[in-house]
């Protein structure tokens, strides 16, 4: 304890330097613009808008912040521009059409978009991005949050309907028609986890993963449809988990 207090100071300092900006431009392609790291990676580099997304292409359920005078703060993945592509390796299919922004200046003030309450886990209004005019907004959950993103389907001609193809990408969904909440398979086995050994509610769950996207204004994540949904979700998990149930072929 002793050799703590004397290095308390040095450990604070050095804490403070890893959230300060040190960059004035993109790490990646060396573009002045505004910057963005990600809070959940290990040293992750100041990148831009467009390379932070090539760079969670894998990694969706990360936490993004954004750079707004001296210092970083929280954005979400959908102010980006980031969109989930389903099938392909996670590159978007060579049958999709993107569909361009709406250049023209909104009709709306800040007051009519604040009375229109959160629209996503961290209560702010996501940016205009190109985005493929057939993906599906949707709500998913991981272990490591709620997150609000568009998800692209594969348009193959031999594509299998979503819910399958939420499946193959670890994703469970909340229902077989039209699913547009979903739940990570990792996020699965840790409520599992969680449940039986530590004896944790479905409620206390939720309020761990409100907590964990929004730590400032956690009454913003909706958790109604998680407690809706969870239990029949992990019952299904639990057959390919164990290994006594196939998935070959899936």
């Amino acid at each position: 304890m002793e050799e703590y207090k004397t290095l308390r100071p040095q450990y604070i300092q050095a804490a403070l330097w890893s959230e300060a900006p040190r960059h004035s431009c993109c790490q990646n392609c060396l573009e002045e613009t505004v910057l963005h790291k990600c809070r959940t990676c290990q040293s992750g580099p100041e990148l831009c808008a467009g390379c932070f997304c090539k760079a969670h292409r894998y990694t969706p359920w990360h936490h993004p912040e954004t750079l707004k005078g001296p210092s970083f703060a929280r954005t979400t993945m959908d102010a980006l521009g980031y969109v989930l592509h389903l099938g392909h390796s996670g590159d978007p299919c060579p049958h999709t059409t993107v569909q361009l922004p709406d250049s023209s200046p909104s009709e709306e003030s800040e007051d009519d978009l604040e009375a229109k309450g959160p629209v996503n886990p961290l209560g702010r209004p996501p940016q205009k991005s190109a985005c493929p005019s057939t993906a599906i907004k949707m709500t998913l959950v991981d272990s490591n949050g709620v997150f609000s993103m568009p998800v692209q389907p594969c348009q193959c001609t031999d594509a299998p309907t979503l819910n399958i193809q939420l499946c193959r990408s670890k994703i469970f969904p909340a229902s077989a028609k039209r699913p547009r909440t979903g739940f990570t398979f990792r996020l699965l086995d840790l409520a599992g986890v969680l449940q039986s050994d530590c004896k944790l509610a479905p409620l206390a769950i939720c309020k761990m993963l409100q907590r964990v996207t929004n730590e400032a204004f956690p009454d913003y994540v909706p958790v109604s449809f998680i407690l809706n949904t969870y239990p029949s979700m992990h019952s299904k998990r639990i057959p390919i988990r164990t290994g006594t149930e196939s998935c070959s072929g899936a």
